[in-house]
């Protein structure tokens, strides 16, 4: 189901009489009871459209997560241009991030390297700056997650935290990555260059 399918009734009171999966149904008479003002708009955007999330994306390895989602920060460009073209609202990027294998054997020497995610956050974070240099306003980024966590449909494997924890030990240690945001955030997106 796509995002317009879902906000055009929330946002401009109007919207297709559709029935998706045989369980939700539009009827234009009840889109003036859905519409509803709001201040921004939240986004979560992690990987470019799938045809099917169970297929194998043709990618190389480097272009792609420990999930094999498509890596490509365009996306996130091109979601935010496209939501402020539709509904005039500013923007927060509610999630964004990158899983990878960051096991406890990749802690070396007090440090975690991360070099791939370092990467995607460079890539995407350069993607939001493109959008704010178009002037879509886009209030803020939340990168998922600040620390390894259990996700709720992949378990402890898939690491999306910019801080290592030792699920055994519960000891954090800040990879590479969260150094390297940390400098984005200091220098207001000049390191991204």
């Amino acid at each position: 189901m796509s995002n317009r399918w879902w906000s055009d009734p929330l946002i401009k009171g109007e919207g297709e009489p559709v029935r998706a999966y045989g369980v939700y149904y539009t009827r234009a008479k009840d889109m003036p009871r859905r519409q509803t003002r709001l201040d921004f708009f939240g986004v979560n955007v992690y990987s470019p459209f799938q045809k099917s999330w169970n297929a194998a994306v043709q990618a190389p390895e480097d272009r792609k997560n420990s999930l094999g989602w498509l890596i490509d920060g365009r996306c996130l460009y091109w979601t935010l241009r496209f939501l402020y073209e539709c509904y005039r609202l500013p923007l927060m990027v509610t999630e964004n991030g990158m899983c990878d294998s960051d096991a406890h054997d990749r802690v070396i020497d007090g440090r975690v390297h991360d070099e791939k995610r370092i990467g995607f956050l460079r890539e995407y974070l350069s993607n939001v700056a493109r959008a704010i240099g178009e002037e879509i306003p886009v209030l803020g980024y939340q990168y998922w997650s600040l620390l390894d966590n259990f996700e709720w449909a992949e378990g402890y494997a898939p690491r999306f935290g910019i801080v290592h924890v030792d699920y055994k030990t519960q000891i954090r240690t800040p990879k590479d990555s969260a150094y390297f945001y940390s400098e984005v955030i200091r220098s207001n997106g000049e390191k991204l260059s």
